[in-house]
């Protein structure tokens, strides 16, 4: 498997006849390190390095049995570069969705798949099916039609034994490549990238400006801090120290390019506005070229922010989409991993292809790096066996401890947005109207030289703002305020974030509700499903979040 470091020879398997003794065998003579993930342990004198479990004993029924098996099958398969099929018959050859989901599930992710044939005749026949053997519109039409299915089977090709290795090795350069994560590394130790615990003022313009319209804590002078979740959780997530410390570095630099971005946009708006008052402060007499270059300050200050930031090697609306991305996905998988269960999303959306029958290109690095996180992690169960069922009250408490957190998190952010786009919205509206009544003002005022004498009061009040060039500043400089209020707004995207909010809490009570249900029967499996659902829920939330936010880049219009 490809890890952060490079790769590493790894042995994942089951538990079955003969299964413990060869697979101590091979890890023996490949000194490589031999974990199990299994429905429950069937007893052995091999102990392998790591052993996770879902239940104590086997299951009561069949069909509890299967799902099991199925459960155990897709943990391997989240920790895995390459699938291989021990079975007797040629690939797909009698296909069977409750066996070969798997095998499906593995095409999606775009992984190799080794066949090995083991009925006596065949003499351990090999096939090999290369991801690139699959276009972009096969894998996204693999349906559970078996006649569809079998047609993958003609993508597979015969290999000889002792070619296995090399031709498996030049499938999987692509996957061991350390680039792209070497590069995001590079982008944390960056002086825009993680700050750690340095104190920064970055995020003091943008909280400062929404404080004016709504509950928000000015960030002064202070360090960026990872908000990894509620304690229960962290600590039931099995997540080794370093996986936890990877992931406070991309919490922190995304909240960083955050606050970065969030400054920009604020100081670029209302640098506009205000320069729309310098070029109305030169009107007036007594002031010189003071307001002039004022005026050309600012305008230096938007050039400046705006081409600066598009001239860095990543900027700060990139960076904190794709790490904040990152901390999601990484967080929503530590619940997930002592559940040995993973995002199937995180890992089929990494890969695409430029055309039929070429090498998968890496389309996602930052997903790509979650994943060789939990790699790197590896299954639970590293200082003593892991088991679902033992552990399925602390499990169902680090569930709804995330639950609740997320429930309070989107409902404090839903009452914000909502009150801040209230408050923002009609201080514009009060700015409009100011506007039109001055200039219906004037209107009314007519020609101040006629000699009615009700138009006389409202003449001096004309006169006395045209001294002032009251008409200048009210008529010029508060649209353009309104506008900058309004850009900042929009970027911001507060009525749509509010709506989210509320969506996500609705949606988050409901997944709530049904828990105490799993906690009374007390069913590991059931608790594994309902935790993937509620992972999935909250991923795809973020997934349009992010989508929504790719659109609102620094721009000057």
């Amino acid at each position: 498997m490809s890890l952060l470091q490079g790769a590493q020879l790894r042995l994942l398997t089951g538990i079955g006849d003969d299964i413990d003794t060869r697979s101590a065998e091979i890890a023996k003579k490949y000194d490589c390190p031999w974990d199990v993930v299994a429905p429950c342990w069937r007893g052995g004198d091999m102990q392998p390095e790591r052993t996770a479990l879902i239940l104590e004993e086997p299951a009561a029924s069949p069909d509890s049995a299967v799902a099991a098996a199925a459960a155990a099958d897709e943990a391997k398969l989240g920790y895995a570069d390459a699938a291989v099929v021990v079975c007797d018959g040629a690939p797909l050859s009698d296909y069977a969705a409750q066996r070969d989901h798997i095998l499906l599930e593995a095409v999606c992710r775009h992984l190799p798949i080794v066949w090995i044939d083991t009925r006596a005749e065949a003499a351990g026949a090999t096939w090999i099916l290369p991801p690139q053997s699959l276009d972009e519109l096969a894998v996204s039409t693999l349906g559970k039609d078996p006649e569809q299915v079998r047609r993958i089977a003609g993508y597979f090709s015969r290999v000889k034994t002792a070619d296995l290795a090399a031709e498996l090795a030049e499938l999987l350069a692509i996957y061991w490549n350390a680039d792209a994560t070497v590069a995001i590394d590079a982008l944390l130790r960056r002086p825009d990238g993680d700050p750690g615990q340095h104190g920064t003022w970055h995020g003091m313009y943008y909280t400062a400006f929404l404080s004016a319209f709504g509950n928000w804590k000015i960030k002064l002078f202070s360090p960026v801090e990872a908000q990894r979740g509620p304690p229960e959780f962290v600590e039931v997530s099995q997540f080794p120290t370093d996986t936890w410390a990877w992931y406070d570095r991309i919490d922190r630099t995304a909240t960083y390019a955050a606050y970065c971005h969030r400054d920009q946009v604020v100081v670029v708006n209302l640098a506009a506005s205000f320069a729309v008052f310098a070029a109305v402060a030169g009107e007036v007499p007594g002031f010189g070229t003071f307001w002039s270059k004022v005026e050309l300050l600012l305008l230096a200050l938007i050039g400046y922010l705006v081409y600066g930031n598009r001239h860095r090697p990543v900027t700060h609306h990139d960076r904190w989409l794709h790490f904040r991305q990152s901390a999601e996905a990484l967080r929503l998988s530590a619940v997930l991993h002592p559940l040995l269960a993973n995002l199937p999303l995180l890992h089929r959306s990494v890969w695409k292809y430029d055309g039929f029958g070429t090498q998968p290109v890496l389309d996602k690095p930052f997903h790509w790096l979650v994943i060789q996180l939990l790699r790197d992690a590896g299954i639970p169960g590293e200082s003593r066996p892991h088991c679902i069922e033992t552990r399925f009250h602390d499990l169902a408490d680090s569930l709804d401890a995330l639950i609740r957190d997320q429930e309070t998190y989107h409902e404090r952010n839903r009452r914000r947005y909502e009150h801040t786009h209230h408050r923002l919205r009609t201080i514009i509206a009060g700015m409009f109207w100011a506007v039109f009544l001055w200039v219906g003002f004037n209107l009314a005022a007519g020609d101040c030289d006629v000699p009615p004498e009700v138009l006389r009061p409202v003449c001096a009040v004309k006169h006395m703002a045209h001294e002032l060039h009251l008409a200048l500043f009210l008529t010029a400089f508060l649209p353009a305020l309104a506008a900058a209020m309004h850009g900042i707004a929009s970027k911001a995207e507060l009525q749509r974030l509010t709506k989210n909010s509320d969506r996500m809490h609705r949606q988050l009570a409901m997944l709530r509700r049904p828990l105490e249900s799993v906690r009374h029967r007390r069913d590991p499996m059931a608790l594994r499903a309902l935790a993937i659902q509620a992972a999935e829920t909250m991923y795809a939330e973020h997934d349009a979040w992010a989508e929504l936010m790719a659109d609102q880049p620094l721009e000057l219009v």
